[in-house]
This record gives structure tokens, C-alpha cells and sequence, in this order.
């Protein structure tokens, strides 16, 4: 099993707005398949601030799960953050990080302001939207995604291309790819460039879309740009979702030519030779 020694590095709990899970079923979990560690990095949305304390559940998430490190001390538990949105509300990263000293913060975007509909990707109804209208959203959401790469002090950054699960695979709409080329290459590099890490996401595999986030074009152009820092998400809801697809994400990384992934600690990077 190739995913033995390997670690989940973006999972959520109950300590998301999205999610009912318990820290410790998804710890049984990964010992079960043999995982070598497993990161709980629960949401912290900056557009979402007036909603509810965006911390809170951070910090509570965070002292739940270092307490479990004694019941389960042959896995190794990381503390982390996805961070959402993170350039539209400085102060409140701020005290994000300040509140723990956290193994990985995690990077993504979820909601851009872009069009009508001011409201998450994953909330939009693409199919009674235009092709324009699909390209044009694309472009704004990689457009906050290189802003956030060049401004957020995160380690990873996370299912990139991600409204492509909903406009392609929920909606069977089509987004010519090779239009997103350039700036996606932009990202690439500056990811390079600021020593970050990419995710392979798995949470689109075994549903209605199919396929990494971001997708295998993607992985293999920053492999071929340099990039060597790979990490495993499978962006579990749900225990029985914690290391999905990890296999068969390994026989892709190792035909594409990586011969490591990473995993975080203590907000430094760690290669598992693969």
C-alpha cells in the first residue's frame, strides 16, 4: 500500500462551518490506513468575519487535537489553518496567526466578489451563465489566488483551479483551459519563487467532477517549471474520507518525475521520499 508513511495534510472537523466530524474518528482513520500523520486544518474565511468570530473555532480545534497526540503517539497530529480569502482582511490574519503556533497554514480562495452574485463557487448556479461569464470567472478567481501567493505568509497553497469541481463537473460546463494557461504559469512560478508548496488535492476524485484540483496539466507544468514541493490533501469532511485517493495520487506524482512530497511542522517543510 503506497500511502503507508504518507500524511494527510488538509483535512476538517466539526470546528468547520461545512463539516460534523470528530478529530479523533479521522485520527483512527489515518492509523488505520497506515498514514504516517494527518494536519486538522479547519476553515478561517476573511469574507465571512461579520458572520461569526472566524478564530474561535481555530483555536478550539487546535486544543482539541494536540490533547489527542498521547492516545494515539505513533501518528504524528499537526495543527493547522486553511485560511480563505486571506487578502481581504488584514487585521483578522493578523490575529489568526498570532492566536497559535500553528505546523501549516494552508492557503485557498472559496469566494471572489466577482460578478452579481457576491456568494462561494460552490453556491453559484453555473449553468445559467454564460461561456464569457465562465472564462471571466476563472481569470478573477486565479487573480485573488496570485494575489494571495504574493501576499499571505502561508506554506501551502490549496486546490488550486477549485471552481473548475462546480462549472465542470456539477454544472458538465466547459472552460477552455488553455485560456487560464498564462496566469497559471504566473502562479507556478511565484509559488516557486516564495518557497511555497502545491497541493494535489483528492476531494474531486470518486464524485461528480472527477479529478485533482488543481488537474494534472497543472501538477506536470510546475514540475517542468521546477516546482518540487507537492502536498496531499484530501480535504476530508468526513473520516472515511481522510487519505483518499492517496495511491493512486503517488503513481501520478512518480510518472510525472516526483520522487517526494512534503508535509509541514512547525511551519517548515519535510520530504517523504515516495
Amino acid at each position: 500500500m503506497l500511502m503507508k508513511g504518507l500524511v494527510d495534510l488538509h483535512t476538517h472537523t466539526k470546528y468547520s462551518q461545512d463539516s460534523k466530524n470528530e478529530p479523533e474518528n479521522s485520527c483512527k482513520r489515518a492509523v488505520e490506513l497506515g498514514l504516517k500523520g494527518i494536519a486538522f486544518t479547519d476553515h478561517s474565511n476573511m469574507l465571512w468575519v461579520d458572520r461569526k468570530d472566524q478564530v474561535s473555532d481555530i483555536v478550539a480545534c487546535y486544543d482539541e487535537v494536540v490533547k489527542l497526540r498521547e492516545k494515539y503517539p505513533d501518528l504524528e497530529i499537526l495543527t493547522g489553518v486553511e485560511l480563505g480569502e486571506g487578502i481581504r482582511n488584514d487585521s483578522e490574519v493578523k490575529r489568526l496567526f498570532s492566536a497559535r503556533d500553528y505546523d501549516v497554514v494552508i492557503c485557498s480562495v472559496h469566494h471572489t466578489l466577482f460578478g452579481s452574485q457576491k456568494i462561494p463557487y460552490s453556491e453559484i448556479d453555473f449553468s445559467v451563465e454564460s461561456d464569457q461569464f465562465l472564462l471571466d470567472y476563472m481569470l478573477d478567481y486565479l487573480d485573488e489566488v496570485k494575489q494571495t501567493v504574493e501576499k499571505i505568509e502561508g506554506d501551502v497553497i490549496a486546490h488550486l483551479t477549485c471552481p473548475l469541481r462546480y462549472i465542470e463537473g456539477k454544472f458538465k460546463r466547459k472552460v477552455d483551459e488553455s485560456k487560464l494557461y498564462g496566469i497559471v504559469k504566473e502562479i507556478l512560478q511565484l509559488i516557486i519563487k516564495k518557497d511555497k508548496a502545491l497541493e494535489v488535492n483528492t476531494s474531486g476524485l470518486g464524485g461528480f467532477y472527477g479529478k485533482y484540483l488543481p488537474g494534472e496539466w497543472v501538477v506536470q507544468l510546475y514540475y517542468d517549471l521546477g516546482g518540487r514541493r507537492i502536498t496531499l490533501g484530501s480535504d476530508a469532511h468526513a473520516f472515511e474520507r481522510v487519505g483518499n485517493y492517496f495511491d493512486e495520487t503517488i503513481e501520478m506524482l512518480k510518472k510525472i518525475g516526483f520522487d517526494k512530497v512534503y508535509y509541514y511542522k512547525r511551519r517548515q517543510p519535510i520530504a517523504i521520499e515516495i
